[in-house]
């Protein structure tokens, strides 16, 4: 079996398999029909990511409920010269536990993350500062 990785631009986005039998009969591979029939529309337009801010009192009392699963969205974080950057978000209706995953690369290319849970209160400010230390 061969495997090779898959870049966009500079980042790995999976692999690629290729697995030839001994004797070349490919026809007793059960294959999924949606891996050879997949219509693409293209590469999708960008969007903006909008959270409700709650220091408002009108967006506070609203009655709309707050549901989202995706509570902060930002692929390209500015950081200071101390390599410092700070986020801000709201939480949403429920009190429920979050987890926070910040995914980025290095200049070398290698992939990192760290996730971090928290325990939500209903539309609670959450302040961040992430600071990146070069390993």
């Amino acid at each position: 079996m061969e495997t090779r990785d898959v870049f966009v631009k500079s980042n790995k986005v999976g692999k690629i398999f290729n697995r030839i039998p001994r004797d070349g009969e490919m026809g007793a591979f059960g294959f999924d029909k949606r891996l050879f029939r997949q219509i693409y529309k293209g590469v999708a337009p960008e969007f903006a990511f909008n959270s409700p801010d709650y220091s408002q009192a009108e967006t506070k009392k609203s009655r709309l409920p707050d549901f989202r699963n995706v509570l902060y969205w930002n692929p390209e974080l500015t950081f200071d010269t101390q390599n410092s950057c700070e986020i801000k978000f709201f939480t949403p209706d429920g009190n429920d536990d979050y987890k926070i995953v910040v995914e980025g690369n290095k200049q070398s290319g290698d992939d990192r993350a760290i996730r971090i849970q928290f325990q939500g209160k209903r539309c609670t400010l959450i302040t961040s500062n992430l600071i990146v230390v070069n390993s």
